[in-house]
């Protein structure tokens, strides 16, 4: 027998005096009463015994899940703004718009130092090809004098020629090596001159892109779909580098929030968690997206990241709660038609196996819907009555409705 049992006949006095409940009839002394009142007609459900969630609450903000703080590369003045805070904007959209001029000066310049670059190498470039000629005139000649000098101290050894002739022949031969290493050490000099100007060509090529990448820095465009979240800069503020000029969110944010390491093992990417946020959409149902792989060694948590479902949008920085199945466990369920409220009490009508109604002190949790909790005062396998409870009174004939 329930605990509350022994208690309802005194209780049930105090609490149906005052409510719309017909009044008790003693059974033991007025049974041809009891007969003749009306059955009420109720509906029955069994108390039952489910595996209900068990389920953990944490609490988080809003972060969208891409941010960039876009900042000047330059120092120039801002000139035009074209968007406010809130706009929805277009990957390559222009938002900034900065002062031009030193850029374009610079890129002029350093225009012009590629084209003398290119001056002086087409000049290296002739000089080396002239000084190459040279080397191999030269080659010629000393081939040459060295082939008549070996000819002609031949023919001076046989008494062929004289010795003035051979003499000049050997100082031709001489001549001709010296001249031939002068033309290398020219050849040996253009062709350094012409890597010199290889290099200064290359070094003012590069100056040129830098020169024209920073003026392409003067337009500042969006660099992915989303929503300007903040813009500090207006029009004739002078941007120096590293100066935050907008910043740009993709407008699809997630709830980060710190969960415990010991809900690791119990979470995973996909699992549902419903959210509750304090600005809209309000009430939603997420996704887990992901856990991060390391815990934080001061507090023992782990970051994990809830996304919002399609089509539901948030601020930044808007704080919320979500609440994760952690686990289940047994517990004893009715309809919630099954319970009366009556002040700090809660009341339910068991059916008997005569078919009356037993009045029933009771103690109910979570409700899910249209199904309420029992912590205490009914036992699975028993029938409860569903319906207006108010008609009824401990020990009522009860029709139940098929």
């Amino acid at each position: 027998m329930n605990r509350f049992s022994v208690a309802i006949p005194v209780i049930c006095v105090a609490l149906l005096a005052g409510c719309a409940c017909p009044p008790r009839v003693d059974r033991s002394t007025d049974e041809p009463g009891r007969a003749a009142r009306p059955a009420v007609a109720m509906r029955v459900a069994a108390v039952t015994l489910e595996d209900r969630p068990v389920s953990a609450l944490a609490v988080g903000v809003l972060h969208a899940r891409r941010r960039s703080v876009i900042a000047a590369r330059l120092s120039a003045r801002v000139l035009a703004v074209a968007v406010r805070e809130g706009d929805l904007i277009r990957e390559g959209q222009e938002l900034f718009r900065l002062d031009d001029r030193d850029p374009t000066a610079g890129t002029a310049s350093a225009r012009a130092a590629v084209r003398e670059a290119q001056h002086a190498l087409e000049e290296a470039a002739r000089a080396r090809a002239g000084a190459d000629r040279t080397v191999e005139a030269a080659s010629a000649q000393e081939r040459l004098a060295r082939l008549t000098r070996g000819r002609l101290s031949t023919l001076f050894d046989t008494g062929g020629v004289s010795a003035q002739q051979r003499d000049e022949a050997v100082s031709r031969a001489d001549a001709a090596a010296a001249e031939l290493a002068r033309s290398r050490e020219a050849a040996a000099s253009a062709r350094a001159r012409r890597a010199e100007m290889d290099g200064r060509l290359a070094q003012a090529r590069a100056e040129a892109d830098r020169a024209a990448v920073g003026r392409t820095d003067t337009v500042i465009a969006a660099p992915f779909d989303g929503v300007v979240a903040s813009r500090p800069v207006d029009p004739g503020t002078m941007a120096t580098p590293g100066l935050p000029l907008v910043t740009v969110e993709d407008g699809h944010p997630r709830l980060e929030c710190l969960v415990p390491e010991s809900w690791v093992h119990l979470l995973k990417p996909g699992d549902p968690a419903a959210l509750e946020l304090d600005a809209p959409p309000g009430r939603v149902a997420g996704i887990v997206e992901e856990l991060t792989p390391t815990s934080d060694t001061s507090s023992h948590t782990v970051l994990v990241r809830v996304a919002l479902p399609p089509g539901a949008t948030g601020r930044s920085g808007t704080f919320g709660r979500a609440r994760f199945r952690i686990g289940s466990r047994p517990a004893i369920v009715v309809p919630a038609g099954a319970v009366l409220p009556r002040g700090q009490l809660e009341l339910a009508f068991v059916l008997d196996a005569a078919g009356a109604a037993r009045l029933r002190l009771v103690k109910t949790g979570e409700q899910d819907g249209e199904h309420l909790e029992v912590l205490s005062g009914l036992d699975p396998g028993e029938r409860v009555l569903v319906g207006d409870l108010t008609r009824l009174a401990d020990g009522a004939a009860v029709e139940v409705l098929r």
